[in-house]
């Protein structure tokens, strides 16, 4: 058994476990104490419910794209630092850097996908409907943001991944 892989995999999991808790409870929060009263939202709207299932699913999927970038990170400073507290701190730092771009991200998927909708069918105030109770409208604008969210993730690993500066081998021509 290669004891370093199954530390790796142990500390991703508890960071995945610990940020995806901490992070959907702040979402959440932020909704049900800002958005909720912003728009006058009653408590037992079901509509508004699945609107802020999508959105918890959104920053959910995006910030989790953060996670496996910030361990390759800390993989390849393990192996070129020699003191393992410099190694965690940068490790921290970096993990803080995604996940705050991630959060970034997230926030701007959900306003765009929100606003676009909007804006191409005017006749319908998405927002006003999800106020009103209106599950069909809620399940169009939760499913609008999730493909958006879907298309774009990918997009935010590969900028993650792009960060890390991985060694190079040298040309030997």
């Amino acid at each position: 058994m290669n004891t370093k892989i199954l530390s790796l995999g142990i500390i991703e999991l508890f960071l995945a476990l610990t940020v995806g808790i901490v992070i959907l409870w702040l979402t959440y929060e932020l909704l049900k104490k800002i958005v909720a009263p912003k728009m006058e939202i009653k408590p037992d709207n079901t509509a508004f419910a699945i609107f802020c299932g999508a959105i918890l699913l959104s920053v959910g999927l995006i910030v989790s794209e953060s996670i496996t970038p910030a361990m390759n990170a800390y993989r390849v400073e393990v192996q070129q630092s020699a003191s393992i507290q410099l190694s965690v701190l940068n490790f921290l730092r970096i993990l803080g850097l995604y996940l705050l771009i991630g959060l970034l991200v997230a926030a701007l998927i959900n306003f765009i996908s929100i606003w676009l909708y909007n804006f191409l069918t005017k006749d319908v105030d998405e927002l006003t409907e999800i106020r009103n109770g209106n599950i069909a409208a809620a399940i169009i604008t939760a499913v609008i943001i999730l493909v958006i969210t879907l298309l774009a993730k990918n997009s935010l690993a590969i900028i993650f991944e792009s960060l890390i500066q991985y060694p190079t081998t040298p040309r030997f021509y």
